[in-house]
């Protein structure tokens, strides 16, 4: 595991050598220039000017020939020896004539922190503001909306996938935690449902709980807040917000995609920039028992449960082993025994895509908490549960079943994009029953997996709806019937799923889950089945 090495740069040549052995990335191309906001430094006892824009963040060494007290002549400024972007800025302050600045920069495509130390100059012409100003006005651009220093509580999860949780956390984020200047308390998790019996108790003066884990922490966090009598406080005062360690951190990839969904510092750099989004959550409840858990994620059952909680011996493998078990039962490919009754269901997958792709549905948030009855601060329970089978608008699928898989967010793993036009809080389950195909057609799926193609298969029957049930018919086996909530076994009994809007709350710098840009766009045609 590498750590994050922190570039304590008070050179110029430091800088350069580090993280400009190449061309500087092109400027973008803007209408107008940009406006830079300039403070004259020296380092190393070389004259130099670290400016920002809205943009990004530079440090130039200045021509030989300006002297410090000269106005800026045109060309003067020697090419970058550092460019990051503001939004990777994490704090300044100028004490004692001193100019600290922590940043996260790119070097081999990956961020590291960044340390410079320089000494401020006499004011020059071509400063912009005080010394001060200059540092505020750096901060408010870095940040936006988002706070400066967030507080935190974080749970590593050390047995986490590989295994290697604890060393994400001590040699890669606590550093830039530090750097950020913010508050935090950590907890490594010692035992399954740690995490979630913390919460129970949790003081909610944290801005968020972050989890070093892969998605069995937040599902324990989630339903750790769900059984407080101030649950709907909890969820709506502290946000929860992932860090990938895991083997398969789908939350963190429908946060941040494909590429910095698997890197716990673009992730953290969420955790402290992020602004608040919220999330649809649903409750998942025994029929018999009447025990319920709370799902932000994904629940599946038939091969889809199979070849997550069958693969449990694989976490070696990393996300691997969900391909694995996939290819095992698609060799089989028999029918599973569930019936599946969905309640008000839209089917129509072309009308469907049509409306993801006008535009962003309106998000459907959870009320604002307000002090009243502590009825009002439990979770919610599930209005649909009581209504018999045969109740207007309640209908059955009748077609021979491989799978079921009911979403919350669009990625279920790298390996698939299964609910592509689901959006953070539109107030829906997205249920795909898939119908038995040819094993030619399910391994194509493989390929195109994580760009949402199995949406295009007709036999992947796709349901927009408010509640659920799956009632298997037929008994339970160790390595074949079994269902999962999040990636947890629950007992193999029906169950009832529903919505409920805008429960949970995360940060995000989007403002969006992360579906490729090409989606719907790709003149893909829908095909097979009937």
């Amino acid at each position: 595991m590498a750590s994050t090495k922190i570039q304590r740069a008070s050179s110029i040549s430091t800088l350069r050598r580090t993280f400009l052995k190449n061309k500087p990335p092109p400027m973008p191309t803007v209408a107008a220039a940009p406006q830079w906001h300039s403070l004259s430094i020296s380092m190393d006892g070389k004259n130099a000017v670290v400016r920002f824009s809205d943009e990004f963040l530079e440090v130039h060494r200045k021509a030989a020939e300006v002297k410090p007290a000269q106005p800026l002549p045109p060309a003067a400024l020697e090419p970058p020896t550092l460019q990051t972007s503001i939004k990777n800025v994490l704090y300044a302050e100028i004490k004692d004539g001193k100019l600290s600045l922590s940043t996260l920069a790119r070097k081999k495509q990956h961020l590291h922190l960044v340390t410079l130390e320089a000494v401020i100059e006499s004011p020059t012409p071509e400063d912009t503001d005080s010394e001060a100003e200059w540092v505020r006005a750096l901060l408010r651009a870095a940040y936006g909306e988002a706070p400066p220093r967030r507080s935190f509580m974080i749970f590593v999860n050390p047995a986490s996938g590989q295994g290697k949780g604890r060393a994400i956390f001590d040699k890669r984020l606590k550093p830039i935690l530090e750097a950020a200047h913010c508050s935090f308390d950590v907890v490594y998790t010692t035992h399954g449902g740690h995490a979630g019996e913390m919460c129970l108790t949790l003081p909610l003066t944290y801005d968020a709980i972050i989890t070093v884990s892969g998605d069995g922490t937040p599902y324990e966090v989630i339903n750790g807040f769900a059984k407080r009598l101030d649950a709907r406080a909890a969820f709506e005062k502290v946000a929860v917000v992932p860090i990938p360690a895991g083997s398969g951190n789908a939350f963190s990839l429908n946060l941040l995609g494909l590429v910095d969904g698997f890197d716990p510092i673009a992730s953290l750099l969420n955790a402290i920039k992020g602004t608040p989004m919220h999330l649809d959550l649903s409750s998942v409840t025994m029929l018999k028992s009447r025990e319920t858990v709370y799902s932000f994620l994904a629940q599946s059952g038939g091969l889809m449960a199979e070849l997550d909680l069958g693969t449990e011996h694989l976490r070696w493998m990393g996300d691997s082993r969900f391909i694995v078990g996939f290819l095992k039962g698609v060799i089989t490919n028999t029918p599973r025994q569930l019936r599946v009754l969905i309640k008000e269901p839209e089917t129509d997958k072309p009308k469907l895509l049509d409306e993801f792709l006008a535009g962003p549905a309106p998000s459907v948030v959870a009320p604002d908490v307000t002090p009243g009855a502590e009825a009002q601060q439990r979770m919610p329970l599930p209005k649909h549960i009581d209504e018999p089978e045969g109740t207007e608008g309640w209908i059955e699928f009748d077609k021979p079943i491989l799978y079921t898989y009911g979403g919350l967010m669009p990625y279920v793993a790298r390996d698939l994009m299964d609910f592509p036009i689901k959006q953070p809080c539109d107030g829906f389950i997205h249920l795909v029953v898939q119908e038995i195909e040819t094993r030619g057609t399910m391994i194509k799926m493989i390929d195109g997996g994580p760009k949402g193609e199995p949406f295009y298969l007709n036999t992947h029957r796709y349901h927009k709806t408010r509640a659920y049930r799956i009632i298997p018919t037929g008994p339970a086996s160790k390595d074949r019937e079994c269902f999962s909530i999040d990636g947890e076994r629950i007992p193999y009994e029906g169950f009832h799923v529903e919505v409920h809007p805008g429960l949970l709350r995360t940060f995000s710098m989007n403002g969006k889950f992360m579906v490729p840009e090409t989606f719907g766009k790709d003149g893909i045609k829908f095909h097979g089945g009937d």
